[in-house]
């Protein structure tokens, strides 16, 4: 593995359980030296866990040991011409993480810090011309976000705008 570094490989191939080695902690110390080589998983594991760690560490594909050698010969000539091959179960897990993982956006986050609390004050039952004192800022200055908020929102009231922000 020391001499790995000076020698220009386009593909390597690692199996998670190397002797006397992870093959996940390999491609993590070979990929920052060897740039442009692509790393390919070929293992027995279809572990979560596993997958994303080799993934994250630089590895660009991740076949199963079980793959036919055609499969491995054509994951090659992929990983090769720039894409990332998997295996069919694997890219159905991968996608299936992100599903469940996928961050639920509220329409607060879709807001400023500022109309955020234009928003809380106009909540609150603040007028314009107290929420402009409480924030220090100009009427106009209220207004504009509140212009914000109506187009971010697509709302047209006050009590529209207020009743998304409270439904979140």
């Amino acid at each position: 593995m020391r001499d790995l570094p000076n020698r220009a490989v386009d593909v390597m191939m690692v199996d998670i359980n190397l002797p006397g080695s992870n093959g996940i902690e390999c491609v993590r110390t070979l990929k920052p030296r060897m740039e442009a080589t692509q790393f390919m998983m070929v293992t027995v594991y279809s572990d979560a866990e596993l997958i994303f760690d080799a993934l994250g560490a630089g590895a660009t594909g991740y076949l199963l040991k079980r793959s036919s050698r055609v499969e491995l010969l054509a994951a090659i000539a992929e990983i090769a011409g720039g894409g990332s091959p998997m295996s069919g179960g694997i890219a159905r897990m991968i996608t299936q993480s992100f599903r469940r993982r996928a961050p639920v956006v509220s329409a607060m986050d879709h807001l400023a810090p500022q109309e955020q609390r234009v928003l809380e004050l106009m909540a609150q039952g603040f007028a314009h011309k107290e929420i402009a004192a409480e924030m220090g800022v100009a009427i106009t200055t209220v207004g504009t976000y509140v212009r914000r908020i109506y187009d971010k929102f697509h709302v047209y009231t006050r009590a529209q705008a207020i009743a998304r922000f409270q439904g979140r």
